[in-house]
């Protein structure tokens, strides 16, 4: 008589499956670059918390061509919900028309920007996108750069704090300091992570000060097909 494991002994095993963050050697060095290929889509979830109201947007970028070192994106949404705003379903139905065309240099300057299907009114989130030095680089070393946050651009600098191995994949871990963002505070440093492999950020975690009022912004990878 064949004998089947516990349910108990079953999860015990896919958990255990799952590969434990590995940092790596200090004097390792990657090249930190945006190069990621065609056809590629990444899905990100974007929250941001404040005055008790919870937003949530989810996008999809997709890699529609590269030329000369640069790439090229379309930006869709997918999904929008909030506990703050009664016209939540307008929105949501008005965001899942439009269409963001982006080219991204290899440091991940957004060169051109064109959106599309907007209905007058309608905000549409900016991408946030990091500064990367497009070139090797090792735990340790820093360089100025700006970002987009938040509808504005900021001068900061980024710190390569470590690479790690997670699930197979070598990350990137960024400390990035913002020298000045008019009318923001920044009570400790963003934090975030990019994939050495392609550039593109896996988390993003800010919190910033305006005026009375504390807002943290998440954004994760959740799927990339």
């Amino acid at each position: 008589m064949k004998r089947s494991l516990p349910l108990a002994a079953i999860l015990f095993l896919i958990a255990g499956c799952a590969e434990e963050p590995k940092v790596l050697d200090a004097s390792t060095s990657f090249d930190l670059s945006l190069k990621p290929k065609t056809s590629q889509k990444f899905v990100y979830r974007m929250t941001t918390t404040g005055q008790d109201v919870t937003s949530t947007i989810t996008s999809q970028l997709e890699v529609v061509g590269q030329s000369e070192g640069k790439t090229k994106f379309k930006q869709t949404f997918t999904d929008y919900t909030s506990n703050g705003e009664a016209s939540v379903a307008k929105s949501k139905e008005a965001l899942k028309k439009v269409v963001v065309d982006l080219t991204v240099s290899p440091t991940g300057e957004v060169e051109d920007r064109s959106v599309n299907g907007a209905e007058p009114g309608l905000s549409v989130p900016e991408e946030n996108v990091l500064t990367l030095p497009n070139k090797e680089v090792k735990p340790g070393d820093e360089w100025p750069g700006g970002l987009s946050f938040v509808g504005q651009k900021a001068s900061v600098q980024y710190h390569l704090k470590s690479f790690e191995t997670v699930d197979g994949q070598n990350l990137a871990n960024l400390i990035i300091d913002v020298k000045s963002m008019p009318g923001i505070y920044f009570d400790e440093p963003i934090r975030a992570s990019v994939r050495v492999a392609d550039g593109m950020i896996v988390k993003f975690n800010a919190r910033l000060q305006s005026g009375d009022t504390t807002t943290v912004v998440t954004k994760d990878l959740v799927s990339n097909p």
